[in-house]
Formats: structure tokens, C-alpha cells, sequence
């Protein structure tokens, strides 16, 4: 695929080759680089590591921007990635070499000259979260009663739609045709 991405969108395990402390050129923005060898992707049902052949090298960066929510978001994924510590001059000193990382691949428009092709771009998935319970105000019903009551009275509930009628058989024009029945296929 010399035009395209070598590798499909999907979900891989990766083995992490090395760590490094970086900034964005644009920015300044400070993150965490790391690099890893692609050694196995990984369908629902599971899969057998992929050839040497086909394990690439590949790095990509974890920003960690201004804003405190994304900040959040780029401690999960490094957690998620197996890093245990609180200081990150751990990524100086090679905490996450060796370690097998479940990474997401996407693609990516190229820039520039490059423009017409796409890219693999492989990062560590967002870590699934705990979902928190609605809390539900009971009060409010009655108010969206009295605030939508004779709309929802003067309205009807909508009925599911019907599936298209199926077309009535269409007769043979000739009749030395025999019936459908009597076709072997």
C-alpha cells in the first residue's frame, strides 16, 4: 500500500521501545513521546502475533495541554498505558520499556506535498469510564406537565411506521409458461 496506510483502522497491542519528554513546536505544549513496536492487532476474537516482517516501529505523543480536563483525559491514557508513578521524570528513565500496550490505530490526512494520502496514526484508546447514576428531580415532572400538558393531550403518539407493502406477483404474458413450481432451480 505505498499510497496508503500500512496498517487498518483497528485496535493493536504494541511493545513499548522507549519513552521521552517533549514539546509541541507550535505550542510549547509539554508531553510525553512514546515508541512502539506494532506486534499483534487485535479482532474480538483474538489473534496470533503478526510476523516480524510486520512489526513497525511507530511513535506518537500524549499532550499534556492548559486545560485540566484534557490533562484528565492524558493521565488516564498513560495509566491505561501502565505508568504508575507521580513524577514524570519516570518517562526519562525508560518506565514503560518492555510493556505490551493496547493502542488504537486511525488515519490521518497528510499535509502539504503529502496532502492526497493518509497516514497511520496510533495512540493509546481512551480507558473505558464508570458511568454515574442520573439522579432524577421528581419535582420537575409536574412542572413539564404544566408546562407541555396540552401539547402532549393535543397530540397523538406517533405510530411505527408500516413496511412497504410487498408487490402483488405479476402474471405471465405467455401463456406456455410454466408455473413457478415446476422450475429445478
Amino acid at each position: 500500500m505505498a499510497d496508503g496506510p500500512y496498517y487498518a483502522k483497528g485496535i493493536y497491542e504494541g511493545e513499548v521501545q522507549g519513552t521521552g519528554l517533549v514539546e509541541s513546536k507550535s505550542k510549547g505544549t509539554p508531553g510525553v513521546e512514546i515508541q512502539v513496536k506494532i506486534v499483534a492487532s487485535v479482532p474480538q476474537d483474538g489473534n496470533p502475533p503478526m510476523p516480524e516482517e510486520r512489526q513497525y516501529v511507530r511513535s506518537f505523543n500524549i499532550w499534556l495541554p492548559e486545560s485540566e480536563k484534557a490533562r484528565e483525559i492524558s493521565v488516564k491514557k498513560l495509566r491505561a498505558a501502565g505508568w504508575e508513578g507521580n513524577d514524570f521524570s519516570d518517562f526519562l528513565n525508560g518506565v514503560l520499556d518492555g510493556k505490551t500496550i493496547r493502542l488504537e490505530c486511525t488515519w490521518e490526512q497528510g499535509t502539504g506535498d503529502n496532502a492526497n494520502r493518509l497516514y497511520d496514526r496510533f495512540n493509546i484508546p481512551l480507558p473505558e469510564f464508570e458511568l454515574q447514576p442520573i439522579e432524577s428531580n421528581p419535582a420537575l415532572a409536574r412542572k413539564l406537565n404544566a408546562l407541555v400538558g396540552k401539547t402532549l393531550k393535543g397530540s397523538s403518539p406517533a405510530a411505527a411506521p408500516k413496511a412497504p407493502a410487498k408487490p402483488a406477483p405479476v402474471a405471465s404474458s405467455n401463456a406456455s409458461d410454466p408455473p413457478d413450481d415446476d422450475i429445478p432451480f
